[in-house]
């Protein structure tokens, strides 16, 4: 693709996006069919100007736009690009069609790939005909219990409620943090009340003078709950959301790696890094919408 071209595709896009924000699907169904003009492949496009179709109830128009969606989408699937958002994307448009077999067929593809669709699912305005439908439920389900059983869950615990591993694992991660400069609290002492507390504690280095580097962390029985944020002013907050239960010395050797050179401009080279280490790792938005990474 020439540079024009893809600079009038980025114009339109963004324009449709834009008209899409204040639902003005008519300008937006226009914008999203002249971006399809300039980039031919592009499944966003195609999926987009057919929605805004769809909000103006032009459902013929619709169809031939989201069936090209879906040939473009596939696309990217047989290649490998971002297989669990495509197969999610072809689940909602199968839904515009009333196929509930590929619904459930594409959707339950995407879930084996990212449990975390599971709960974009539940909020999915293509997917609202299909919310009270039993087999629909099923696909969700064990998807959304994997995600509650990977979080934080706010229950009180004592030193009891742990096991000895568990709790060695906790130490080990205070103490690494601790012999590299961090400046840490004392979980353990947290579990001490006759009644249990919500085990919560706190750890930052503060010799990088280019980069607030904290990391917040939650003890449950399964794993240790991270929360890296990148700080450059009180209202400019990053934050990456770790969700590791297993290799907790691989995960601290990456934080310790980053802790002197960690800057703006290889923060995501940080994020690559965390990316073969953990179980999920999100990233927060500003609007707390959280979007997986890994």
């Amino acid at each position: 693709m020439s540079e024009e071209m893809r600079s009038q595709f980025e114009k339109y896009y963004e324009q449709g996006l834009s008209y899409l924000k204040i639902e003005n699907y008519v300008e937006a169904a226009n914008s999203f069919k002249k971006a399809s003009n300039y980039q031919k492949n592009h499944a966003e496009a195609w999926h987009l100007a057919g929605f805004a179709l769809i909000k103006q109830q032009r459902q013929a128009e619709a169809g031939m736009y989201l069936q090209r969606a879906l040939l473009e989408y596939e696309h990217l699937i047989v290649q490998g690009v971002q297989r669990d958002h495509n197969f999610y994307q072809k689940a909602c448009i199968h839904a515009f069609f009333k196929d509930k077999a590929l619904v459930l067929q594409c959707l339950s593809n995407a879930l084996s790939l990212d449990s975390n669709l599971a709960e974009v699912a539940l909020k999915e305005e293509a997917f609202a005909p299909y919310y009270e439908d039993q087999e629909f439920k099923e696909v969700l389900h064990a998807h959304l219990n994997r995600l509650y059983k990977l979080r934080y869950k706010g229950k009180n615990l004592r030193k009891e409620d742990l096991k000895a591993e568990q709790l060695e694992k906790r130490r080990f991660f205070i103490e690494e943090l601790k012999s590299n400069q961090w400046q840490t609290e004392d979980f353990e002492q947290l579990l001490d009340s006759e009644t249990g507390v919500a085990p919560q504690a706190f750890a930052s280095y503060e010799k990088n003078p280019d980069l607030h580097f904290a990391v917040g962390y939650y003890m449950d029985e399964n794993l240790i709950y991270l929360e890296l944020k990148s700080r450059t002013d009180q209202e400019d907050v990053q934050a990456y959301r770790v969700y590791q239960a297993d290799d907790i010395k691989a995960l601290v050797h990456v934080i310790i790696q980053f802790q002197d050179s960690l800057k703006e401009s290889n923060w995501t080279e940080l994020i690559e890094s965390l990316v073969d280490v953990c179980d999920s790792l999100l990233f927060e938005m500003p609007d707390g919408r959280k979007v997986r990474v890994a």
